[in-house]
């Protein structure tokens, strides 16, 4: 019983570890896109 328990909680534990990394490198990259755009747009007011 216990060791059911336990890999339903591996299972449970290493899903939510790869929907944190997976959120993770969706924020960097849109963190990156947002700049990029940022940094356009201020490169194309001043220019």
């Amino acid at each position: 019983m216990n060791l059911t328990l336990t890999v339903i909680a591996l299972k449970s534990v290493s899903a939510g570890a790869s929907k944190a990394v997976l959120a993770a490198v969706f924020g960097t990259i849109w963190g990156h896109i947002y700049w990029i755009k940022r940094c356009n747009y201020l490169v194309c007011q001043t220019a």
